[in-house]
């Protein structure tokens, strides 16, 4: 019977193929479910209206892509795992989740089962899917999984109603317990209230007010709550609203956090914070009271300082023996040496208290420069160290800074420079620096944008600095190491406040060095500064009539001085040819070349500089000479008619210019004064001398000494 009635069916079914077709195609269209067909490729075949829906695609724009470019790409390599198992055979069917794209790139999650289908001899023809829109219940349990996590944080309430009226479900956390309180004291409003603390009631009353006022679908607030027992508790109050089209509350989630020990915490840091800016007040009184202490008792001690280095000044002037004379070089050493160290510590004092102000003023730089190189070349002569200074043609001459706080900067480099140095030389580089600082100085009238940074360089061929010696340079009070302070003396202050002034002028300090005796170091630094308006026409960067055309002959074994000399002669239209030895030299001229006067160093390694000088006349009898000299050979006995004029070291430009003018226009050469007389320097000392009478014995051995 069952047999037959199976026959009979499938004989219907034959006989009716095309309304089979039509049947299948009819629950295919109208499936609540989203329904496709693929190929082995994941290319779609067809796609009813349902899936069509789901995705945004129209079935002509469906049929052009495949599954992979409707699956989110965190997806992907899964689906396509899963679908080659399937193309392959180890599987017949399969279920997963994913989330699918739509055409407008939005996003939804989908449940998808897929089956295989084929022929008599097991191979794909087609794979159907089945899809579901599963975004809903993933966002529900999301939400769940969220609140779970929420929860877990800590002591909390939670009560959640869902509907209103009969249909309203309620949900209420067990640990309200936690506060001795039964549930309907918390989902009574006005048994809630009175569980708040008075001091905060009335603002918890109004929060609420006027949260349901402004129709918002949130709102938190934190407040303190008295639990049964009468313990202040804090509680962190956060409701969550979903409300229908018409704005009724269709759902609410009330959540109230305790945060009491992040009260406490909060409360002992602002405890710590009050402490520390009492502390940071102190502190500050103490670096001011410090700082007024510092200057007072350094203008104390430096009266009487001054007193001291002038009367010995004045004293070795007089008729004295040598022991004599090398007890008051002692006491004015020293005297030197306490007053550089008290002018340190209050100039750190300042710094530290951020009391040191800049003042802009104009300027000369190669005047500073070459004023700072005369103050030093008496210690450098002595120690027959060379030096020399080149500043780079695009740095303005004039310019607008703080020319103290730089002289202070060169001065305590030079004297380390030379201090350091046995044998060798001691050279000053200015140039440009293209990167801009982030700190900008301050000074007063002067914009940002009119600043610009100088770069200088002080090098020497001292004793060096080891590598892992650098980082105690910048340190106050600190040098390289014990036998450095035993030997060269110092407090370790200079360095300190040079690169903390260098700081305040917009710049940086930082030093270069193998560590390798001979080899020197190169200290760097650089500052802000405006470029300033020159009153007068600088000579120095122009051909010069007297100069143009000339041939010169430059002798110095050292290479500085021999750019600096070929540098400025060349610029004033002269042609200077250069020679490291006098061997060189004397081959010129022996060999007839022809040069319309010489620069002749005085101290050449292997001759003396007057033998050298006479050599030459003996050959060109005619032709003028230049002697360029250090400090320690001015008191020389020089023949009269040996030399046409005389030039000292360090070089100064306007020094050379007008030397060379004056040989060359056959008018006497000039020497070059390099340090104001004693009266003057005395003078200027004189002013800072409190003591009348002390400044009045002062004046009559100063007249006294100047007649």
């Amino acid at each position: 019977m069952n047999s037959k009635s199976s026959s009979e069916r499938h004989t219907r079914m034959g006989s009716g193929h095309t309304g089979e077709l039509a049947w299948l195609q009819a629950i295919f269209d109208r499936a609540a479910l989203g329904m496709a067909v693929l190929d082995a490729q994941g290319c779609y075949l067809h796609a009813n209206p349902c899936w069509l829906k789901m995705t945004g695609y129209s079935l002509d724009e469906i049929i052009q892509i495949t599954l992979f470019d409707q699956t989110h790409p965190d997806d992907i390599f899964g689906s396509q795992e899963r679908l080659q198992d399937l193309v392959s055979g180890k599987i017949d069917n399969y279920r997963l989740e994913r989330r699918f794209l739509r055409k407008d790139v939005s996003q939804f999650w989908g449940e998808v089962s897929a089956s295989a289908q084929r022929d008599p001899n097991g191979n794909l023809t087609t794979i159907i899917l089945i899809l579901v829109d599963i975004s809903e219940r993933r966002q529900a349990e999301a939400t769940l999984w969220l609140e779970r996590d929420l929860f877990a944080g800590g002591p909390v309430v939670v009560w959640k109603q869902v509907g209103r009226g009969e249909n309203a479900r309620q949900y209420v956390s067990s640990n309200i317990s936690q506060y001795g309180y039964a549930v309907e004291d918390f989902t009574n409003v006005k048994t809630y209230f009175s569980i708040v603390h008075e001091d905060d009631r009335q603002r918890v009353i109004d929060e609420i007010e006027s949260y349901i006022v402004s129709g918002a679908n949130s709102y938190e607030q934190e407040y303190r709550i008295l639990s049964a027992d009468g313990e202040i508790r804090w509680v962190h109050d956060f409701t969550l609203v979903s409300r229908d089209p018409q704005g009724n509350v269709i759902q609410f989630g009330w959540y109230i956090f305790d945060v009491t020990e992040r009260k406490k915490a909060e409360e002992a840091q602002h405890d710590i914070s009050l402490a520390a800016e009492k502390a940071r007040t102190t502190a500050e009184s103490a670096v001011r009271a410090q700082s007024v202490f510092l200057a007072s008792m350094s203008h104390e001690i430096r009266t009487p300082l001054h007193g001291v280095i002038g009367m010995t000044s004045l004293l070795l002037e007089t008729d004295l023996s040598q022991e004599q004379h090398d007890f008051v070089n002692i006491i004015r050493s020293s005297s030197e040496t306490l007053l550089t160290i008290i002018n340190n510590l209050l100039d750190l004092s300042k710094i530290e208290a951020g009391k040191l102000e800049l003042e802009a003023t104009t300027f000369d730089l190669r005047s500073c420069i070459e004023e700072i190189l005369d103050l030093m070349a008496g210690k450098a002569s002595e120690k027959k160290i060379e030096m020399a200074y080149f500043m780079a043609p695009a740095v303005p001459e004039v310019i607008v800074g703080d020319v103290t706080r730089l002289r202070q900067i060169l001065v305590n480099l030079l004297h380390n420079a030379i201090k350091f140095t046995e044998e060798g030389e001691v050279i000053i580089e200015v140039g440009l620096e293209n990167e801009q600082s982030q700190q900008k100085p301050v000074y007063a009238g002067i914009s940002e944008s009119m600043l610009t940074t100088l770069h200088f360089i002080v090098r020497d061929t001292g004793i060096g600095i080891p590598e892992d010696k650098k980082d105690r340079l910048f340190k106050p009070f600190s040098q390289v190491d014990v036998s450095t302070t035993r030997k060269y003396g110092g407090s370790g202050l200079g360095l300190a406040i040079s690169r903390q002034l260098c700081d305040l002028m917009g710049g940086k300090m930082w030093v270069e060095s193998l560590g390798i005796p001979g080899k020197g170091s190169a200290f760097h630094f650089t500052i802000m500064v405006e470029e300033g308006m020159m009153e007068y026409s600088s000579l120095q960067y122009h051909k010069q009539p007297q100069l143009q055309g000339k041939r010169l002959l430059i002798v110095d074994d050292n290479a500085i001085n021999r750019m600096i000399l070929t540098h400025f002669t060349e610029l004033w239209g002269a042609h200077p040819k250069v020679a490291a030895t006098a061997r060189d030299a004397l081959n010129w001229i022996h060999h007839g070349e022809v040069f319309d006067l010489a620069i002749l160093d005085m101290q050449l390694p292997e001759i003396e500089g007057i033998q050298f000088a006479e050599l030459i006349h003996k050959s060109k009898e005619d032709l003028p000479l230049v002697m360029l000299t250090s400090l320690g050979m001015r008191d020389r006995q020089i023949p009269a008619d040996l030399f046409a004029g005389r030039l000292n070291k360090p070089i100064k430009v306007a020094s050379l210019y007008e030397v060379l003018s004056n040989v060359l226009s056959a008018q006497p050469a000039l020497t070059v004064k390099h340090a104001p007389s004693r009266p003057g320097w005395m003078l200027r000392w004189l002013k800072s001398a409190r003591s009348r009478s002390c400044s009045q014995r002062i004046t009559r051995l100063t007249s006294r000494w100047s007649n």
